[in-house]
């Protein structure tokens, strides 16, 4: 997500930072990164409460000069209900703090696959598809679904699913409006009719599944859609500075 041009920040927080396996394992991956060409440098800092810590240190990032504009956190692979508490006050942070935020769901088999396919979710915007840009993440999610293509050499789907059927024309011109002018090579669109889960099923498998996160976050719901498409998922907050058009 970071190459070419980025750069990563690996944040490990721990109670004990001398017998913590992130002391080693860290610096380890900064390297294995920076074979990639990809600038990485990382730090620790001692914690005993994740979510009030780590809000700390990214405030503190926040007022550096070369200040991150997305913070990526990963999601735990079976519920645990503390840690979600945090990420969402860390989320509710980021917001405040004009970070966009990456929230990965790895699926524990596909992981991702073959890095080719990804499909990108638009939200059903009913009646109102002038207004999806402002309200559904999509900058941010088709920049970075644009740039992992780049860097798997791979396929992009937008994709939606309108439960009126009298919307399916709007919407389909909307999203081609949008591929055409945010000059993303080769994507396809795909409109389906029908709920959600219905529109879930009509879509094609792909190795990488990217959503908007929506202010109330359902954890519950996260982990269905990384069941239900048989993928790893991300779920995307804009910033409010990022501009697919620009």
């Amino acid at each position: 997500m970071a190459n070419p041009q980025g750069s990563i920040y690996l944040i490990g927080l721990a109670d004990d930072l001398d017998d913590s396996p992130l002391r080693n394992e860290l610096p380890k991956l900064v390297e294995s990164l920076k074979k990639e060409d990809i600038f990485a440098y990382s730090t620790m800092v001692k914690s005993k409460d994740f979510g009030d810590d780590l809000i700390t240190t990214m405030q503190v990032m926040s007022g550096s000069f070369l200040r991150p504009n997305i913070i990526f956190l990963p999601l735990l692979g079976v519920e645990n209900y503390q840690r979600e508490d945090d990420l969402t006050k860390i989320i509710e942070r980021a917001n405040a703090n004009n970070l966009g935020v990456i929230l990965f769901a790895e699926h524990p088999q596909a992981r991702l696959s073959h890095k080719h396919k990804l499909n990108v979710w638009v939200s059903d915007q009913q009646q109102d598809w002038d207004a999806m840009r402002g309200e559904s993440n999509i900058d941010l999610a088709l920049l970075l679904a644009y740039q992992i293509q780049q860097n798997w050499s791979g396929e992009i789907t937008v994709l939606t699913g309108v439960e009126d059927s009298e919307n399916l024309e709007m919407a389909t011109n909307s999203l081609e409006d949008l591929v055409e002018y945010a000059r993303l090579p080769n994507a396809k669109i795909d409109v389906f009719e029908g709920d959600f889960d219905e529109c879930l099923e009509q879509a094609s498998r792909a190795d990488l599944n990217i959503f908007g996160l929506p202010d109330e976050i359902d954890f519950k719901f996260i982990r269905k859609m990384v069941e239900k498409t048989g993928s790893t998922c991300i779920f995307i907050r804009d910033s409010g500075d990022e501009d697919v058009l620009a």
